[in-house]
């Protein structure tokens, strides 16, 4: 019996290390070469200080630390705002916000892909062509690599940010209101506020508070105040007012909204309905049961085959003992 409790004590701790032991490392390494207009030499990114109609090539180094040959995906992505508000570098070719005047993703090469070999150093070059019309503020942006190949392809990217600029005093940051929105969801109505920074500047340490009312009514339905949040030069934050969908009936509503940063404040105030297909839909979904049954992730099947395994093995045991 002592033997049967060992054996199950060592098989149920390595189900539960399973997941970390195989936990991949990373396999590469990327660092910026800086050219002679970075601004600042002690920073990690690319800082460069541009003139309207000028060209150069930038150069990136990608370190393959393994003892295969590898292909690495390169993609310069314009910084947006996600909808927990950290400036997001993950994502190309995204719909632009109405104040965007310029482009990076247009003033580099499009998605390439570099091979390097096993231990070995690649240099990317990127040309760079700025627009020959100058521009106040910043253009922000990062350059993303992320493996191509074998099994750990698309699980770990770095990115080496970029920000361009010709004028050294930026722009204050400036706050509208787009939008305001309920969506439907499988659980409930979603409502977002989308904020635009329309300046070409980042917002650092914004600090936003919605609240929810229905029109006639001074109860507040829905609020939510965040502090410590950025947002990516002339992008849209889609500002959940409620972390998790919730139930609102059909029916006209009013958001308040006050955001700030540092000295500046901005005041919106804006109606919007919430329809009766939309929390048709979402009480559907809601109620409806599921079809696929309840999904689990891999590593937690593999765990339960171990551990029945493991289980028939020690009653087999014991009872072959007997």
């Amino acid at each position: 019996m002592k033997r049967l409790a060992s054996f199950l004590f060592l098989l149920a701790a390595a189900v539960l290390l399973w997941p970390v032991a195989t936990a991949k490392a990373a396999t590469f390494a990327v660092a910026p070469v800086f050219p002679s207009n970075q601004i600042d030499r002690a920073s990690g990114y690319l800082d460069l200080r541009v003139t309207p109609g000028s060209e150069q090539t930038l150069h990136i180094k990608v370190q393959n630390q393994t003892a295969a040959s590898h292909r690495y995906q390169v993609a310069v992505n314009r910084a947006a705002t996600s909808a927990t508000g950290v400036i997001d570098y993950t994502k190309h070719d995204l719909p632009a916000a109405k104040s965007l005047a310029v482009n990076i993703e247009t003033l580099l090469p499009a998605v390439q892909t570099v091979t390097v070999g096993p231990h070995k150093v690649a240099t990317v070059a990127l040309r760079l062509t700025v627009p020959q019309t100058s521009f106040a503020g910043i253009l922000l942006g990062g350059i993303r690599v992320q493996q191509a190949d074998g099994a750990d392809a698309g699980q770990v990217a770095y990115v080496i940010g970029l920000q361009l600029r010709q004028t050294k005093p930026l722009p204050a940051p400036k706050l509208r209101l787009n939008q305001v929105a309920a969506t439907a969801t499988g659980s409930g109505v979603t409502v977002a506020a989308k904020l635009e920074n329309t300046a070409a500047t980042i917002v650092n340490d914004l600090n936003v508070k919605a609240a929810i009312t229905r029109v006639g009514s001074t109860k507040v339905v829905l609020h939510r105040q965040v502090s410590g949040l950025r947002m990516a030069p002339n992008s849209v934050f889609a500002f959940p007012v409620a972390l998790t969908p919730t139930t609102l009936a059909a029916g006209r509503y009013e958001a308040t909204i006050t955001a700030k940063a540092g000295a500046k404040t901005w005041h919106f105030t804006r109606r919007f309905a919430v329809k009766a297909a939309v929390t048709q839909a979402a009480t559907s979904s809601t109620q409806s049961p599921t079809r696929h049954g309840l999904a689990l992730a891999p590593w937690l099947v593999a765990g339960l085959i171990i551990v029945l395994a493991g289980l028939a093995l020690g009653v087999f045991y014991l009872l072959s003992n007997r």
